[in-house]
């Protein structure tokens, strides 16, 4: 277990750091409103590529997993789905954009990255087999070269004054290298990807099964992205810039989310009794609040030093942001261990609608509070979506398996959260730099202490 969860986080690690390394120094190096324009192609492309995803993260791990004997049948399947998909894509994109007049640099920049986020959606399916056989340490090797090559071929764009079009070229050139490596690792320990075992039925069928864990991806990435959209719409660049330098590090603080979902719904999805699922359960959430809690806790207390560092005194204006971001961070951790049990449960369906209705209410909190309040709008219209799905969440899981995975021991790491939230804003964000460490130092040890001690317990059952 703690080996899994180990080489998770490495493969997650080095992921989201190889892109917020990156951002950040796009960020340095073309200001505010540069890094926003190249932001909001981004994200964009992000969005349009759910598309080709199509929601294989989640059911194939979950197939393969109970049924490792049919694992080239179901990736054959899901692979050539996403080339039919991605073909779509491809020409949907680019008479739908030709045809509303969004030509010249955007454009460009645009359709790279859209091609490069598709190249990365491949390299990341056919890293999914490999967890689900457990390979997790080829899963980490696949993505710590892979984000290796990406970091230094951007970076190379950079150092010979690339504009933002070569440097979407160059995100292209990374994220092909990741996937023919991650195809030959795939070929090393499953096999060749077979045409002639593919039938057209058998991709419709395929389409037609995934469809709901499909909706879900493409719902849940529109709500954590249809803040940017509005955010350009009403502000523009120079606001965009500022609020995806918090986004980043928001992302860049669910590592050990991502990393525990990943190893721990293998786990539960071969669990056959609600009592063993409510034991791992509550084990999961445990360090879902102690992790997220100090992530949290900490980003709050040195919100200046992170931007500073990081961005420069530019990006000054993130810093009030940083402290709403930080209390979405601990609610999004909060909610993780739910997640994964409905989609172990193979209520994905009742997953994807909780996801819709939140979405729902970004978009309109988002429209009616950013006009009025600016970036601190939008931040206030994630932290309302998050608690909304968090308790869709907890209520669906508990008339599931009527349990909420909150023991003694996870209530009291809710109750010394909001203690600490508390005081981190009436005095200890006001101390200088040095009394805030120290005070960080004392409080944090003896809780990274218990984690170990945790993490050793499981590594021995």
């Amino acid at each position: 277990m703690i080996k899994d969860s180990l080489y998770m986080m490495v493969t997650m690690f080095v992921r989201i750091m190889a892109n917020t390394l990156l951002f950040i120094v796009l960020a340095r190096t073309w200001g505010v409103e540069g890094f926003g324009q190249f932001m909001f192609c981004f994200t964009i492309g992000a969005i349009l590529v759910v598309i080709v995803d199509y929601g294989f993260g989640l059911k194939l791990v979950k197939d393969i997993s109970k049924k490792p004997n049919k694992i080239k049948e179901y990736v054959n399947e899901a692979f050539y789905s996403k080339v039919i998909l991605t073909i779509f894509l491809l020409i949907l994109s680019y008479l739908s954009l030709y045809t509303f007049e969004w030509r010249g640099e955007n454009f460009e920049i645009f359709y790279l990255l859209l091609v490069s986020h598709i190249f990365w959606s491949f390299g990341t399916f056919l890293c999914l087999p490999l967890r689900s056989l457990s390979y997790f340490n080829m899963e980490a090797k696949i993505n710590l070269y892979g984000n290796i090559v990406h970091i230094l071929v951007v970076m190379i764009a950079l150092y010979m004054n690339a504009d933002k079009t070569m440097v979407a070229v160059a995100f292209i050139c990374s994220r092909l290298f990741n996937f023919v490596y991650a195809y030959r690792i795939y070929m090393k320990y499953v096999g060749k990807i077979a045409i002639k075992h593919i039938k057209i039925k058998k991709i419709i069928l395929n389409l037609k099964q995934n469809f709901p864990y499909a909706i879900h991806l493409a719902i849940g990435t529109l709500y954590f992205q249809v803040d940017t959209i509005v955010v350009q719409y009403y502000i523009g660049n120079t606001g965009l810039g500022l609020y995806q330098a918090g986004i980043k590090i928001l992302t860049a603080g669910l590592i050990f989310s991502d990393a525990l979902t990943n190893v721990y719904i293998t786990r539960l999805s071969k669990v056959e009794s609600n009592e063993k699922l409510i034991i791992l359960g509550t084990q999961m959430n445990t360090y879902m609040l102690l992790i997220g809690g100090l992530l949290s806790i900490g980003v709050i207390n040195f919100a200046d030093l992170i931007i500073n560092i990081m961005y420069g005194e530019s990006f000054i204006s993130t810093i009030p942001l940083l402290y709403g971001f930080a209390i979405t961070l601990f609610l999004r951790y909060f909610a993780a261990t739910h997640g994964a049990v409905l989609t172990i449960s193979n209520k994905q369906g009742l997953r994807a609608l909780g996801v819709t209705l939140s979405l729902l209410i970004n978009v309109l909190c988002n429209v009616l509070l950013i006009p009025g309040f600016g970036l601190k709008g939008a931040l206030l219209s994630g932290m309302i979506t998050v608690l909304f799905l968090n308790t869709l969440y907890f209520v669906a899981v508990y008339r599931l398996i009527r349990s909420v995975f909150l023991d003694k021991k996870n209530i009291l790491l809710l109750i010394l959260y909001v203690i600490l939230l508390i005081l981190s804003f009436a005095y200890l964000i006001h101390y200088n730099i040095f009394i805030r460490i120290v005070i960080w130092i004392i409080v944090a040890t003896p809780l990274i202490i218990f984690l170990s001690i945790k993490m050793r317990g499981v590594k021995r059952r």
